[in-house]
């Protein structure tokens, strides 16, 4: 069978007797000397000329894959699978995708310097988007970054357990918050012998009402206010709480002759609260009056 290219070279170099049909076994013909070396530049220039997968720049040093001008060293066209490890000092430069079986190992020089892995979307529609993905095989594991040095693999850690749908967010090696599968977020504190829930600790309504003149200079999941009468204003809540087993929280300031108390009126609702002004007279007397600032907060779950 004539060797028509290089692969079809054999690694035996006894067993190589002709290229591409030309014979070079012993006492061949002198003339098939420039033939045969003609015949084996030809085969060169299949494997590594312009044109072919494989492309060898020996003016520049470089290997281009698909690649007839390669502006690095290796200068890859199209996918590349890797089995094992990567290591790499230094830049990669790829047009296509990167799917590899392994480690990636990317590491500086020890100068001193940075490591920058930039991912980048040159275009500027609203779906140029850029993604980072860290997927696992099956739904109980989970997808972990870590931030490391010397001491500690995990010394910050961004951690999505995918079994119970929860972000965990480390800090000096030990949970600092866990974002719960119902959006509720959990932040260690004192050594992390104490979680608090952040939701638990928010006011879900709060309101700034000046009820003589009928105004709320601002106010939190407020839809209206209702003034009832001298003295007593009801407040509409516009995400209801879930009970009325909810905290509220009353202050005030009034001019002379206004309310100097102000109370919750009643039972609260899920979907509303009363507030109550008067003026003590005498210590005793409680007479009901208009109240020229009142501020309240609310908290508890939301329905």
């Amino acid at each position: 069978m004539a060797k028509d290219k290089l692969t079809d070279y054999d690694s035996t170099a006894s067993n190589n007797l002709d290229i591409g049909g030309i014979s070079i076994a012993e006492g061949m013909l002198p003339s098939a000397v420039n033939n045969a070396l003609r015949e084996q530049m030809s085969h060169l220039a299949d494997a590594f000329g312009a044109g072919t997968p494989l492309y060898v720049d020996t003016t520049n040093n470089r290997v281009g894959v698909n690649d007839a001008t390669p502006s690095v060293a290796l200068d890859v066209t199209g996918d590349v699978g890797v089995t094992g490890d990567l290591d790499v000092t230094g830049a990669v430069a790829v047009t296509g995708n990167v799917d590899v079986t392994g480690t990636i190992d990317v590491t500086d020089d020890g100068g001193g310097g940075q490591i920058n892995n930039i991912f980048t979307n040159s275009g500027t529609a609203g779906n140029d988007n850029v993604t980072l993905r860290v997927k696992i095989g099956g739904t109980t594991a989970r997808s972990v970054i870590q931030f490391a040095d010397t001491d500690d693999t995990n010394a910050g850690q961004i951690d999505y357990d995918h079994d119970n749908d929860a972000m965990i967010f480390d800090v000096n090696a030990l949970e600092a918050m866990r974002i719960q599968s119902d959006l509720n977020i959990n932040v260690k504190s004192e050594g992390t012998a104490v979680t608090t829930s952040v939701q638990q600790g928010l006011s879900k309504v709060w309101a700034n009402i000046n009820q003589a003149s009928g105004t709320t200079p601002d106010s939190f999941n407020v839809t209206s206010f209702t003034d009832v009468s001298a003295g007593r204003l009801t407040i509409t809540i516009g995400n209801n709480m879930d009970s009325g087993a909810y905290v509220v929280t009353t202050s005030f300031y009034s001019t002379t002759g206004d309310s100097n108390v102000l109370k919750v009126d009643a039972a609260p609702a899920v979907g509303s609260y009363t507030l109550q002004g008067g003026e003590y007279q005498n210590g005793s007397t409680n007479v009901a009056r208009d109240f020229q600032r009142a501020f309240s907060s609310v908290h508890g779950d939301l329905a």
